[in-house]
């Protein structure tokens, strides 16, 4: 079902987190919204903003089929 996806539209919005962390609120803003002019030229492509909501998503903010899904891999201190 959809609503189990991480998504990506060309203009940087991502769809699918059940919320976000601080720290990439910081650093990246809102990952819902599309990315600005601004945003755009230091870096925040669509499959940067979809890396970060991967790891976003492992990281407790994706629901419960990202929380049985990060069971699967590697603790970092691992890789």
């Amino acid at each position: 079902p959809r609503r189990l996806l991480l998504t990506a539209h060309r203009s940087g919005a991502i769809g699918g987190l059940a919320g976000q962390t601080d720290l990439v609120w910081d650093a990246a803003g809102d990952l819902r919204e599309e990315v600005g002019e601004a945003m755009f030229k230091r870096g925040a492509t669509w499959d940067v903003r979809l890396a970060l909501a991967v790891l976003e998503a492992t990281a407790g903010c994706g629901g419960e089929l990202w929380d049985a899904y990060r069971r699967f891999l590697p603790l970092p201190h691992e890789l």
